[in-house]
């Protein structure tokens, strides 16, 4: 990626002249697969990390909702709890038992407690 060395790659022989161009050609080309294979190394490292930290970012943001989703529950819960006490201890005992017809106003209207 940066193009810097990595390594190096040496070929010898105790006779003088053994190699040739073609030797040579072929070293190069062996040094070029290799750096690309350890690149993709690289690469691949990069990406199993990048995959470890992004799961372990969603788990936590899936916890942190889920917590957020059941305070809210909660809330709601508590909230239908407050109305229906309020109606209960300041509606008059028809409102709390209505007939068809009151129940039917009191539904239109929305018929809040505060």
């Amino acid at each position: 990626r940066n193009h810097s060395a990595i390594g190096g790659i040496l070929f010898g022989h105790p006779e003088p002249g053994r190699f040739t161009s073609k030797h040579e050609a072929q070293a190069v080309a062996l040094a070029a697969h290799a750096a690309i294979a350890i690149g993709n190394a690289d690469l691949l490292r990069d990406v199993r990390e990048a995959k470890a930290t992004l799961e372990a970012r969603v788990e936590q943001r899936s916890a942190e909702l889920t917590e957020a989703h059941d305070a809210l529950r909660q809330a709601q819960k508590m909230e239908a709890v407050g109305q229906l006490i309020c109606r209960a201890t300041l509606a008059p005992r028809s409102m709390i038992f209505p007939t068809p017809a009151r129940r039917s106003q009191r539904t239109a209207a929305g018929a809040p407690c505060w």
